[in-house]
């Protein structure tokens, strides 16, 4: 199967970040992607090296690659994302639970 760094990237779209709640190719955590022939190597930027759930994020990465292309094996490359990076993350993270919270509070109802 031929595969591209679109098709990789697509795949990462649909991976979300559990605690800033948005995909974590929208939130800019996906770097570098190398495919080889075995092997898919992807560089994800964290906004700390000491996430707690870094390893949720790399489990729920390989899982849908699998899901989507089989039996392939993953690779992570694991950076820190620099300050601006980190700002543009959570202002996206801040600006998606405010519109979430918005749209709670008018399907139950609640002002």
């Amino acid at each position: 199967m031929y595969v591209e760094t679109k098709d990789i990237k697509a795949i990462l779209s649909t991976v979300q970040d559990p605690e800033l709640g948005l995909d974590i190719v929208e939130l800019g955590m996906v770097g570098e992607i190398v495919i080889g022939l075995d092997h898919i190597e992807i560089e994800i930027a964290l906004t700390t090296l000491a996430c707690p759930l870094r390893a949720v994020i790399q489990k729920s990465i390989t899982q849908k690659i699998i899901d989507k292309l089989g039996q392939t094996k993953v690779n992570f490359r694991i950076i820190e994302m620099n300050p601006d990076q980190k700002k543009r993350a959570m202002a996206l993270a801040r600006s998606n639970a405010s519109i979430e919270g918005a749209q709670k509070s008018i399907r139950s109802g609640v002002p």
